[in-house]
């Protein structure tokens, strides 16, 4: 299995762990992180062991681009700015939902 990971589908993160030296249930427990908790970083899933969650931020981070500013507001959302490794900034939204955060690139910051 090739690519990067946030481009694989849920089910394929147990066989994408295993090819990272984990086993296929560390692979469903980093997919619920992601996807129904908003993770950004392994280091954020405490029920991997350390030494798996170092490896992984070294082969393949989850995020690329850094958050320069997060605005949050009262009902729960947040704005990011991000800043890419080119260093093309990009604006984020995070919104709370029933099943976790969800995520929404928004314009290239400084477009309409």
């Amino acid at each position: 299995m090739s690519g990067a990971l946030l481009d694989l589908h849920p089910r394929e993160w147990p066989a994408w762990m295993v090819e990272q030296g984990g086993k296929p249930f560390q692979g469903r427990i980093a997919a619920r992180w992601v996807f129904r908790r908003g993770a950004v970083a392994w280091q954020q899933m405490t029920d991997l062991p350390a030494e798996l969650r170092q490896t992984l931020a070294q082969r393949e981070p989850l995020c690329r681009a850094a958050v320069e500013a997060v605005s949050e507001s009262e009902d729960g959302a947040a704005q990011l700015l991000l800043r890419h490794p080119d260093g093309a900034p990009a604006e984020a939204v995070v919104m709370p939902g029933p099943q976790g955060p969800a995520a929404r690139p928004s314009t290239p910051a400084g477009r309409p």
